[in-house]
């Protein structure tokens, strides 16, 4: 694979993150952001999949929407994947999308789950959740598509490679 160039509006971890915890939602993020329509029709289609993540996962080990504090060279950090469950042996990591998206490629692999692998000290399988799936969008790196739950779920339990589990889920 040739040198990627992540996307302007991702932010990444600066140098090699430490001291990952959970945490409370920070400060800055206390005030109201404008909502666009496509936002809008993102965020509903978040909460659709939230419910699906709850009925198939139950709330004991399902994060939703929590933060993460850190440092890096830049100092103190905050992010805050999509979700997550805790299995025995690994981590399954939820990033959710209405279309398919280099983005959640680069925050999958080059934010959370280098967080959550830290915090938990267990393999973590990064998979995308999107709406629609389009094989000609361009995604930086190797990746599965599966399309019902039971797919998905063979894919977290026989995930052994650095490839992104890409589920087109219609909840």
């Amino acid at each position: 694979m040739s040198s990627l160039v992540a996307p302007e509006t991702f932010n990444g971890i600066r140098g090699n993150a430490s001291n990952v915890t959970t945490c409370l939602k920070p400060e800055f993020t206390m005030g109201r952001s404008r909502s666009t329509p496509a936002k809008s029709s993102g965020l509903r289609y978040q909460r659709k999949v939230e419910k699906w993540l709850k009925s198939h996962y139950g709330e004991h080990s399902l994060f939703i929407g929590q933060w993460l504090e850190y440092r890096d060279a830049s100092g103190r950090r905050y992010a805050q994947p999509d979700a997550w469950v805790i299995g025995r042996t690994k981590v399954a990591l939820f990033e959710i999308k209405v279309g398919h998206s280099e983005l959640a490629w680069w925050q999958l692999k080059k934010l959370y789950l280098p967080l959550l692998a830290q915090l938990y000290e267990l393999p973590v399988v990064p998979v995308e959740i999107v709406k629609s799936y389009d094989p000609l969008a361009f995604f930086p790196g190797p990746h599965s598509v599966v399309f019902t739950p039971d797919e998905l779920k063979r894919e977290l339990v026989q995930h052994r490679d650095e490839s992104v589990v890409v589920f087109q889920c219609q909840p």
